[in-house]
């Protein structure tokens, strides 16, 4: 094993429950307003890229009532 490895074993064997910080909890009922608008604007950008020039518009207008 090399230093750096032994190092960094033993610092993370050293290391107590209580030094870790604890992780957020999310609330994804509130925050889904926002990812479905984030979702429906990188559909939006893909259409863009992907679909024939003819049918981007309804593409666009079906993908903009669906997310809204």
């Amino acid at each position: 094993m090399t230093d750096v490895a032994t190092v960094h074993s033993l610092w993370t064997m050293a290391a107590g429950a209580e030094d870790k910080i604890p992780a957020p909890h999310i609330e994804y009922g509130q925050l889904s307003p926002t990812l479905i608008v984030l979702a429906a604007a990188v559909l939006g950008v893909l259409v863009e890229a992907f679909l024939p020039r003819r049918s981007r518009y309804y593409a666009q207008l079906m993908l903009t009532v669906v997310g809204l």
